[in-house]
C-alpha cells in the first residue's frame, strides 16, 4: 500500500521478494489465469469487469501504468503487449525469445522495461509506441523481474540464481 492508502498490485516471485523486503504486505490474486483470455475482474464482487483475448499461451504478468492508462501483459509466447484497459484494444508489442516477464513502468508511464529470461535480455521501450529504447543482454543468470526508477534512468532487475539485485542506467 503506498503512503496514501492505495493499493499496489505486482505479480509474480519478484514483486513478493521486493514488497516483503520493503516491508509490505503480499497476499495472493483470487483469481489466476493460464489461458489466452484475459478476465479484468472485480476483486470485492467476482465479477468479470472486462475480457479480451490477448497472448496465444500462458499470461505471466500484468502491470497497470501509474496512471492506469496502460496495462501491460507479458506471455510465455515472448510477448510484452500495451493495452488500453477502457477498450481492450492492443497499443503496442514488443517480442523476444522464450517468455516475457517482470514489466514495470516510469512515474509517467511513458517507458515499460520487461525481461526475456531464457534470451538473457532487458528491454526498455516506450510504451505507447513498443519502440525498443534500449537492450540489456548477456545475462547469464534468470532475470525475472524489473522495475524502472520513476524517472527511468535507472533500472533494477532481480535474478533468481542469485542473491542481489542489479541496477543499471538506462
Amino acid at each position: 500500500v503506498v503512503d496514501d492508502g492505495r493499493p499496489l498490485l505486482g505479480i509474480c516471485l519478484g514483486h513478493q521478494i521486493v514488497a516483503r523486503a520493503a516491508g509490505a504486505q503480499t497476499r495472493r490474486l483470487r483469481f489466476g489465469h493460464h489461458a489466452a483470455n484475459h478476465p479484468v475482474r472485480d476483486d470485492t464482487t467476482g465479477d468479470s469487469v472486462r475480457s479480451w483475448v490477448g497472448h496465444d499461451i500462458d499470461l505471466n504478468d500484468v502491470e497497470f501504468s501509474p496512471d492506469g492508462s496502460i496495462l501491460a501483459t507479458a506471455g510465455d509466447d515472448g510477448l510484452l503487449k500495451m493495452w488500453d484497459p477502457d477498450t481492450g484494444e492492443e497499443i503496442a508489442s514488443v517480442s523476444g525469445t522464450g517468455g516475457a516477464v517482470g514489466q514495470s513502468f516510469d512515474a509517467g508511464g511513458r517507458l515499460v522495461a520487461a525481461a526475456w529470461p531464457d534470451e538473457g535480455a532487458v528491454r526498455v521501450v516506450e510504451a505507447a509506441t513498443g519502440r525498443i529504447l534500449h537492450t540489456f543482454d548477456g545475462f547469464d543468470t534468470y532475470v525475472v523481474d524489473t522495475a524502472l526508477s520513476p524517472d527511468g534512468r535507472r533500472l533494477a532487475i532481480a535474478n533468481a540464481d542469485v542473491d542481489f539485485v542489479s541496477v543499471l542506467d538506462v
